[in-house]
């Protein structure tokens, strides 16, 4: 499979400024065979049924693994208000035993 070039032109160079050596009266340069086209197949290509699949199962395991983490994040903030409670808790006991 050909990749297009991102930017058919090196770095540093604007489109109105000619290249080293050449003159404003030379035409500018001729860009590259594998440029993608409007219209052509690297530009409007569409997914494979197998690609289609790829990204279903992907979206769903995405899906799957933010539901786990918010049930993860849920599951340790209900940890830490128990933890809490039972220091609340054994405080309470702590001075009740001491008043007997």
């Amino acid at each position: 499979m050909l990749i297009p070039p991102l930017r058919p032109q090196p770095f540093g160079r604007s489109g109105s400024a000619p290249p080293r050596g050449a003159t404003r009266a030379d035409p500018p340069p001729a860009a590259p065979a594998t440029a993608p086209v409007a219209g052509s197949w690297l530009v409007d290509a569409q997914p494979t049924p197998e690609e289609t699949a790829l990204l279903e199962r992907e979206q769903a395991f995405d899906l799957n693994l933010r539901l786990r983490a918010e049930a993860e994040r849920e599951s340790n903030a209900l940890r830490e208000l128990y933890q809490e409670q039972m220091k609340r808790d054994d405080e309470y006991l702590r001075r009740c035993i001491e008043l007997i």
